[in-house]
């Protein structure tokens, strides 16, 4: 994702989070996506990956442009 032209000035924000939380954090995230509520166009976000683990996990969304 990052090797394309289009994000070469993009970045991400990770958060960290407890075992046990995951669906509801991924529910609502996928429901502020859906519903326009962050703070930037939906256009510049260009990927959101959870990752979990045994103890926890992290969510991190990439942004075509981190300024």
């Amino acid at each position: 994702m990052w090797e394309d032209e289009s994000n070469k000035n993009g970045g991400r924000w990770q958060i960290l989070y407890s075992k046990g939380f995951e669906d509801k954090i991924w529910e609502d995230l996928l429901l502020a996506f859906i519903g326009n509520q962050f703070d930037v166009p939906t256009k510049f976000i260009t990927g959101i990956i959870l990752t979990t683990r045994d103890i926890g996990g992290t969510i991190q969304i990439w942004f075509r442009d981190a300024t």
